[in-house]
């Protein structure tokens, strides 16, 4: 993937937001890093935002469909 990440807590729910192309590339673990990171610091209340990228191709959607396994582990 070739997105920005932030994140925001609103209450007890985590945003992240993802700005730019949601798409296989060099950057592509670093939603899923993210993820990781923020489960493993305690939030189990995670968002994602997509109100900001600009492109998501079936091969992005394949990436969110490994990065929900990955929360739906936790």
């Amino acid at each position: 993937m070739d997105e920005n990440l932030t994140f925001r807590e609103e209450g007890d729910v985590v945003v992240i937001d993802v700005h730019g192309r949601l798409t296989p590339g060099p950057g592509s673990p670093a939603l899923r890093e993210m993820l990781r990171e923020l489960l493993d610091a305690g939030y189990r209340n995670l968002l994602l935002s997509l109100a900001d990228a600009a492109d998501v191709d079936s091969s992005g959607l394949g990436e969110l469909a490994a990065d929900f396994a990955t929360v739906s582990s936790a």
